[in-house]
């Protein structure tokens, strides 16, 4: 065999089964037309015919046969054709009201959200979409399980804001600076032993930790934002007035032009200490509470269990009546 014959074969297309299906179709409509010529041809011979009339009848009715049914198959592929491309607008009718529903609903959304409260962040939605189609596309990659952990959060939080009461296990540090950064009239709050201290009084607490560091820098540059801050130190023993570590701490706040009072047992009023809750006020519009936990050792400290932000009115008025009274029997810090 030589070599462009060899090309020529291993070139050749491999059949499909249409084309093996069209080469049936081609050979069996030539089988009827001869067949139909071949009747035709016998039957005028039979009556006698001659022969160049019967020649000339057959080979117009195998023609006609033909014809007629290559005119018949062009129908057939006319409709199917017609069956498929009303099926694929069909489907692409359908897409394009999924598309325009789609669209509409996003329309719908993005003006619900330029009409509340989030309104100035209504582009970092667009923004946050688009950082979201950047990440891996493996649904089962551990940046998109984290994502999408963190995005099922923020779900949880602004619902949960809506409904005017988020609760939180365990201490929220995001919270607490966002809300420091973001308040632009007052901050005022309470500071308790059990939430803030360590051991033994203040000492080794809250305020020497990483969090209490962050949380003074950002009250620091509310301070510098013209946002009055007040803090009201809840002493559980009369005798940490004195204690070193607490003088420490409440020069370091007034210094940064803090206004601090604490309170003693004897000056609570009611005289239960236990019952001062350790919260915050924000702009008087949310307030940031945490619960603590039962010391589970003598040489351990207490954990905060449980923060919870409100929003509702009356409930803020509440905190908002408790923080003035608490502050009008607190003593005044002097260095």
């Amino acid at each position: 065999m030589s070599d462009r014959l060899q090309r020529s074969l291993m070139t050749q297309q491999p059949s499909t089964p249409e084309h093996d299906r069209d080469q049936i179709h081609l050979t069996a409509r030539i089988l009827i037309s001869g067949l139909t010529g071949g009747l035709s041809f016998l039957l005028t011979n039979l009556t006698k015919q001659p022969i160049i009339w019967s020649l000339t009848l057959s080979v117009f009715l195998a023609g006609v046969t033909l014809v007629v049914q290559f005119l018949l198959d062009i129908e057939r592929r006319i409709d199917r054709a017609s069956r498929r491309e009303k099926e694929r607008m069909q489907i692409l009718g359908e897409q394009f009201e999924e598309a325009i529903a789609n669209a509409n609903e996003a329309t719908t959304l993005f003006q619900a959200i330029r009409n509340s409260a989030m309104k100035d962040a209504a582009p970092m939605f667009g923004v946050l979409l688009s950082r979201a189609a950047e990440l891996d596309g493996s649904k089962d990659s551990m940046a998109g399980k984290l994502a999408r952990t963190e995005l099922d959060h923020l779900g949880t939080l602004l619902r949960e804001l809506a409904q005017s009461r988020v609760s939180y296990d365990g201490e929220d540090s995001d919270w607490l600076l966002a809300l420091t950064e973001n308040a632009a009239t007052s901050i005022d709050a309470t500071s308790t032993p059990s939430a803030d201290g360590g051991l033994v009084g203040f000492d080794a607490g809250f305020w020497d930790s990483w969090l209490g560091v962050r949380y003074l820098r950002e009250l620091r540059q509310a301070i510098q934002r013209e946002v009055k801050v007040r803090r009201i130190f809840i002493l559980d023993d009369a005798r940490l007035q004195e204690d070193q570590t607490f003088h420490r701490i409440c020069k370091s706040q007034s210094d940064q032009l803090i206004q601090v009072r604490f309170l003693i047992p004897e000056t609570v009023p009611g005289g239960n200490v236990s019952s001062v809750r350790d919260f915050i006020l924000f702009d008087d519009e949310l307030s940031y509470e945490v619960s603590v936990g039962h010391r589970i050792r003598t040489d351990m400290k207490s954990n905060i269990t449980n923060t919870v932000l409100r929003t509702d009115a009356a409930q803020l008025h509440g905190l908002r009546r408790e923080f003035e009274e608490l502050w009008e029997s607190a003593r005044p810090y002097s260095a």
